[in-house]
């Protein structure tokens, strides 16, 4: 079987480009490969008769070299593209135009209507504050910056820094739970004893296929088998780091009798700026890919950008992908782009800018190794985009202080890996997608599932230094292709606002809004002592 290639980019400087960047919302939506030369095109290109080489088409053939005289036309509102005749499609989804119920309100959090933005966008005193983002990074290692090396890995590097992650985890445990030292799992017991490691398994996690890999420090990396019979309950996956005591039996089989799981870290003690002098903070969150899947044209994008417009958010996290690479357009060698991936980026962003001109909203870009422009590797790089006076972005996963509230946000859905990998044992009916979020904050890691889905490109180096958590976020955003909610996890408000898109049709984003009452002067209240979860409200609303 042929394999296919990837779409052609035709290369040309970046002083010979000439684009028309406004949103162009009068333009129709028909492919830019020359509206007015269609017929010329149809003409010469739908019915060759004979190749390059002059040998004459029989029926059912097809040239071997398309023509590709395209006139340059003006970026409007979806990339430029040549699509051989010979496999007409279109840039234009009808099936997104078509949607059903847009804007609906399909899920609310902890408020009962819409008001609380009605009334903030009619403030005049809130609509003049713009709020300070501050890009942090757990354990204050350097930030990932967009030319970091990555991939150089051999196996005794990753060995030895996944050792190293266990371990700090693992002593955290034996501290929370005053633990005895942990004990050598290469050694026999006939009395319970305390271990340290990480869940392992050969194939799909399953009750007979448990496997606990112990620490270099305390047992050598030993590898043993798990009962877990006697637990009456526990929710595991591949990679989770806990403490357990049980007997070794022979050194090959622990029967565990009880587990200790992490603790998240507390909420950072800082200064939260959110009170009744600066009023209430507002922030839209939409996740990305922002085309459907029958459509190279970035329609749900330029929908976002017009709620953007007319709520004036304070911020918006836009998480990509933007364009992901695996679009089935992108895969299908009769698509030709005269843009390159870079450039169809740059001018969604360069539009985006243009409507934030005397808006307070700012943009937070959450990089996605899916996209089709940027570095397939997770934790992903930033984007490189040009300087935005209203624009920034952050790494993949991110963490950044908007009021002194800590927000963490990952693209890469860990919400779906860990479900596929998890097991539980339980007797009752338990709160399935707030204890995957719980998991996060308990491993104190935005991505703790290892190995990780076969679809991730993760390098452990990075993954080290850039995926862990220094402190719980007050908001976890955890897009994914799992239904979308909002929730209080232990304190944590969790957002998943799902997809923008959903394959050929529409998706959700969300919107929050936090409101404190606290007094200007009080330096390290939230709420007067109740958690930041009591004073937010949410919606996912349809696109």
């Amino acid at each position: 079987m042929a394999t296919k290639s990837k779409p052609k980019e035709k290369s040309k400087s970046f002083e010979s480009t000439s684009m028309d960047v406004s949103d162009g919302e009068d333009e129709d939506f028909r492919p830019l490969f020359i509206r007015n030369l269609e017929g010329s095109i149809k003409s010469k290109e739908t019915s060759p008769t004979s190749t390059s080489d002059g040998r004459r088409l029989e029926s059912g053939d097809k040239p071997t070299t398309p023509r590709r005289d395209v006139l340059k036309a003006s970026y409007r509102n979806s990339p430029r593209i040549f699509q051989s005749p010979t496999t007409p499609g279109q840039l234009e989804s009808g099936k997104y135009e078509n949607r059903s119920k847009a804007g609906d309100v399909v899920f609310r959090y902890n408020c009962k209507d819409s008001s609380h933005w009605e009334n903030m966008i009619k403030s005049e005193t809130s609509r003049n504050l713009k709020w300070d983002i501050i890009n942090t990074n757990p354990f204050n290692r350097p930030l990932l910056k967009i030319n970091s090396k990555y991939m150089f890995q051999r196996t005794r590097e990753m060995s030895i820094v996944l050792n190293d992650v266990v371990s700090e985890l693992g002593n955290s445990v034996v501290e929370y739970y005053s633990l005895d030292t942990p004990a050598n799992l290469t050694e026999c017991t006939a009395e319970d004893e305390v271990y340290i490691g990480r869940i392992r398994s050969e194939g799909k996690l399953s009750d007979g296929s448990i496997l606990f890999e112990g620490t270099m420090e305390s047992s050598l990396g030993h590898l043993v088998s798990l009962d877990m019979s006697g637990v009456e309950e526990y929710f595991i996956f591949p990679g989770q780091v806990l403490g357990l005591s049980g007997k070794n039996n022979l050194g090959r089989c622990v029967q565990v009798s009880q587990l200790f799981i992490p603790r998240p870290f507390p909420f950072r003690q800082a200064r939260i700026s959110i009170n009744k002098t600066t009023g209430p903070l507002s922030i839209l969150i939409a996740a990305g890919p922002f085309t459907p899947t029958d459509s190279l044209s970035f329609e749900p994008l330029k929908d976002l950008r017009d709620v953007i417009e007319k709520t004036d958010p304070d911020i918006c996290f836009l998480i990509g992908p933007f364009l992901d690479a695996t679009h089935p357009m992108l895969q299908s060698e009769d698509t030709v782009l005269l843009d390159t991936f870079q450039e169809i980026f740059e001018n969604e962003l360069q539009k985006l800018s243009n409507r934030l001109q005397d808006r307070r909203t700012k943009v937070i870009l959450v990089s996605s190794w899916k996209d089709a422009h940027h570095h397939a590797v997770f934790p992903t790089l930033p984007y490189s985009i040009k300087k935005f006076s209203q624009i920034m972005a952050i790494s993949d996963p991110g963490v950044v202080s908007i009021g002194g509230l800590i927000f963490g946000v990952t693209s890469t859905d860990i919400l779906m890996h860990l479900s596929r990998n998890e097991l539980a044992k339980t007797t009752i009916n338990s709160d399935r997608m707030g204890r995957m979020a719980r998991h996060l904050m308990a491993q104190r890691n935005f991505y703790p599932l290892y190995p990780p889905d076969e679809s991730v490109p993760l390098d452990i180096e990075f993954w080290a230094d850039h995926a862990r958590m220094e402190v719980t976020p007050h908001i976890l955003i955890l897009p994914s292709e799992l239904r979308h909610f909002i929730k209080d996890v232990d304190g944590t408000v969790v957002v998943n606002p799902e997809r923008l898109t959903k394959g050929i049709s529409g998706g959700t984003y969300a919107r929050i809004y936090i409101d404190l009452p606290n007094d200007p002067d009080e330096e390290n209240s939230i709420g007067n002592g109740s958690p930041i979860a009591d004073f937010v409200m949410g919606e996912i609303i349809k696109i």
